[in-house]
């Protein structure tokens, strides 16, 4: 699927987030990542519920 983030599109099959002068592949959490944000615009989504949803509940630190 593709989203339209301000002057970025993010294609979560491709992995990319491209602006119109460059492209960017993505690591594998960070699509995963952003693929939930997207699904669930205007939404406040607790810490709690993003190591459950994206992070499948493995321990994750603060810095992550």
């Amino acid at each position: 699927m593709r989203w339209q983030i301000a002057q970025f599109v993010f294609c979560d099959q491709q992995q990319t987030l491209t602006s119109n002068d460059s492209s960017h592949q993505l690591e594998p959490m960070m699509v995963e990542l952003l693929s939930y944000f997207c699904q669930n615009l205007d939404q406040i989504i607790s810490k709690d519920k993003l190591i459950e949803q994206v992070w499948l509940g493995r321990f994750v630190s603060d810095n992550a």
